[in-house]
Parts: structure tokens; sequence; C-alpha cells
């Protein structure tokens, strides 16, 4: 399967190394872009053309709606997971299409999660190029 294009953002440099390292030895993901701040991502999305991002939040933060909203319009295929990461847990969420809340999963099971979605988006990028 080819790898996909990710963008990591927030978090301090240690945690977006941390979680890059994770979901590239463990996934078919490649981080081509990190970035310290949520507003900077829809250029990084025009820049890159990645497919997906993960965005490292505190316990209390949120992406801005308004700019989820602008995200999806534009970039309809983009692939959210919110990662609320504080000294005891880590809630991760599906925020593209419909919210999943993945709390409690282990990381096989992400990994799993996250290799059936990369497999269906690759079936359909094939289907829509006639391959």
């Amino acid at each position: 399967m080819e790898s996909q294009r990710a963008i990591l953002v927030n978090g301090s440099c240690l945690m977006r190394e941390l979680v890059k390292r994770v979901i590239e030895k463990n996934t078919e993901f490649e981080v081509i872009r990190e970035l310290a701040d949520v507003q900077e991502l829809p250029s990084a999305i025009m820049e890159t053309n990645a497919e997906w991002a993960f965005v490292i939040l505190s316990p209390n933060q949120e992406i801005p709606e308004n700019l989820k909203v602008e995200l999806f319009l534009k970039h309809p295929t983009l692939r959210i997971i919110g990662l609320w990461i504080d000294d005891n847990h880590v809630k991760v969420e599906w925020l593209a299409r419909e919210q999943k809340d993945l709390t409690g999963m282990t990381l096989d099971e992400l990994t799993g999660f996250l290799r059936q979605e990369l497999q269906a988006f690759q079936d359909a990028n094939n289907a829509a190029h006639g391959e």
C-alpha cells in the first residue's frame, strides 16, 4: 500500500516527535510537515495535498468550528484525527466524516483501524481512477 501523507499539528516539539514516531513506525503514514499552530493547516494542506492531519490538543482545547468547516469544504477527502493528551490519558477522535470516539483503543487496535481506513481510501481512489 502506498504511504499516506500526513501533517502533525500543535503540541510541543517533543510530543509531535513522539506521535510522528508512533504513526510512521506502525502504519503507512509519512509525516510531511509539522505545524506549531492549527491556523496554519489550511495553507499547509494546499501546499502539500496531505490526506491526513493529526492535531494534538490539550484536554480542554478544540479545533475551531469555522476552521473545520473551511477544511472540510475545501478538502472533502481530508481526514482529521484529534489527539487530546494530558498526564494520565489520551483521547483520540476521528473528525472527518462522523465523529468516532476511539478512546480506550490499544495502539494495535488504533493501528488496525487506521489501516482499514487507509485501505478503504485506497480502494475508493483506485475505483475513481478506473484501476
